[in-house]
């Protein structure tokens, strides 16, 4: 008979073992409320990765504009 998590062992580390095993529960019911809680753990954990990379996209984005529309001197300074 294989143990389920909650299972009794006899152990001592039981109490952690059942703690351990409850974690975080998701607040839809059924398969679809599985996969959007998969979905959603996903998303959390790339978004720093995302906004990251946006980040460096708008740098790049403000660095071109910036360099488009500073002002030049008309003339050059005589050497």
């Amino acid at each position: 008979m294989s143990e389920g998590p909650l299972e009794n062992t006899g152990t001592v580390n039981q109490g952690k073992r059942l703690r351990m095993s409850k974690g975080k529960q998701g607040y839809l019911k059924g398969r679809a409320g599985d996969a959007a809680d998969v979905i959603l753990s996903a998303v959390g954990y790339n978004l720093p990765l995302v906004l990251a990379r946006l980040r460096i996209i708008l740098r790049v984005i403000l660095l071109a504009l910036l360099q488009t529309f500073t002002i030049r001197p008309a003339l050059k300074p005589a050497s």
